[in-house]
Order: structure tokens, then C-alpha cells, then sequence
């Protein structure tokens, strides 16, 4: 593996920025579930941009596809920020993080199929799975 800087530089952000939406979301949190649910959703978000960045989901990783996939953290930032971090709000985020995982999915079964592995089924369902189980999860901590 042959970095540069420039390659140091974005896995420090993407580490950087995870350990500080771990903190921030630890911070706000006040039940075991919340916790879980946060966890769950960053490490999920930084599994999803690390592994598309290195080699792509759909074919190599300068396939154009690939970029799409950079909606679903955004959502959750997006999501985050519009719900101001609470339970209910969030859990609804994780489920529109999924339903992004399936439309992908979906989508590169409808315009990839050469280049769709059943390992990258496979892949979509288990962050489908991580992300649900997040929603899951967060929905639990919005009750009372």
C-alpha cells in the first residue's frame, strides 16, 4: 500500500471526525440504548466512506457509482443536525441511512449487474442490518 499525504490527511479526518462524533453523541446521551445506537451509526458511517474509498463498492474504486455512497453519512450528519441529536429524530435518520443501503443495492443490481458479487449483497445487507439495528435501537431510547 502506497499512501501520500494527501492519503494521511483523510484518514486522519475520518478517524478525527468519528472520534468526535463518538464524543459528542456520548456526551448527549443518557441511556445504555442511545449509546449502542450512536456507536453503532459513526462506526457504521465510517466503515461505509473507509471501505468505498480503498476499493469500492460497485466495481473498482474509481467507478463514478461509488460516490453515491457518500449519501448516506451525509444523511446522518444531515439528520443529526436536524434533530438536534434527539432519540425520536435520529431513529428516523438511521432508517432513511438503511433505506439508502437498499436503494444503492437496488440500484447496482438494476445498473452494475457485472460488477454486483454476491459478497456486495452481502456488504449492503449487513450495513442495511448495522443501520437498522441503530434505528432500532435510538427508538428505544426515545421511550420513556
Amino acid at each position: 500500500m502506497s499512501w501520500d499525504l494527501l492519503d494521511f490527511i483523510a484518514a486522519g479526518v475520518l478517524i478525527g471526525g468519528t472520534a468526535l462524533g463518538v464524543f459528542l453523541f456520548l456526551r448527549v446521551s443518557r441511556t445504555a440504548a442511545y449509546r449502542i445506537a450512536a456507536i453503532c451509526g459513526v462506526l457504521g458511517c465510517l466503515a461505509l466512506v473507509w471501505m468505498n474509498a480503498a476499493v469500492g463498492f460497485i466495481g473498482a474504486a474509481a467507478n463514478d457509482f461509488n460516490m453515491l455512497y457518500l449519501a448516506v453519512p451525509l444523511a446522518g450528519l444531515a439528520g443529526a443536525l436536524i434533530s438536534r441529536a434527539r432519540s425520536r429524530g435520529l431513529a428516523l435518520t438511521a432508517i432513511a441511512m438503511a433505506a439508502l443501503m437498499a436503494l444503492m443495492l437496488a440500484a447496482g443490481a438494476i445498473f452494475m449487474t457485472d460488477e454486483l458479487a454476491p459478497q456486495i449483497i452481502g456488504l449492503h445487507l449487513a450495513f442495511i442490518a448495522l443501520f437498522g439495528f441503530s434505528a432500532w435501537q435510538f427508538r428505544l431510547a426515545s421511550q420513556p
